[in-house]
C-alpha cells in the first residue's frame, strides 16, 4: 500500500469524523448562558461541551487541510493505477510526442495566417 492510499483513507476517516463533529453541535442561541441557578449549572456543562466540540472541529479542519496538501505531494509519486485514466493518456502522449505549449501552437497559427497568398 502506498503512501497516497494511506493519506486517501485517512482523509476519508477524518472527513467523517468531522461530518459527526459538526452535527453533534447545538446552535449558539442554546448556549447563551441565562439567569436561572439550575439553568446556568445545566449551561455551564452545555459550553464545556461546546468548547469541546469547537476546539475538535478546527483540530480535524486542520488535519484534514494538512492531510490534503500532503497527499498532493505523494500524488505526483502515486502508480498510474491510482490516477484518472484520462490523466494517464494525457501524460503518456506528452512523453510520446512532447510537450507542445500553448505559446508554441498560437506561433503556428500566427506564421500561417501572415504568409501571403
Amino acid at each position: 500500500m502506498s503512501i497516497f492510499n494511506l493519506l486517501t483513507i485517512f482523509i476519508i476517516i477524518i472527513a467523517i469524523l468531522l461530518i459527526g463533529v459538526i452535527l453533534l453541535q447545538e446552535p449558539k442561541e442554546r448556549i447563551t448562558p441565562s439567569g436561572g441557578s439550575a439553568a446556568s449549572i445545566q449551561r455551564i456543562g452545555i459550553n464545556q461541551k461546546a468548547d469541546f466540540l469547537e476546539k475538535s472541529t478546527w483540530v480535524l479542519v486542520g488535519l484534514l487541510l494538512f492531510l490534503t496538501l500532503l497527499s498532493s505531494i505523494f500524488l505526483k509519486n502515486a502508480p498510474l493505477l491510482n490516477r484518472s485514466p484520462n490523466l494517464a493518456k494525457v501524460q503518456s502522449e506528452e512523453a510520446l510526442n512532447g510537450v507542445i505549449s500553448p505559446s508554441d501552437t498560437d506561433e503556428v497559427t500566427t506564421t500561417q495566417g501572415n504568409q501571403p497568398s
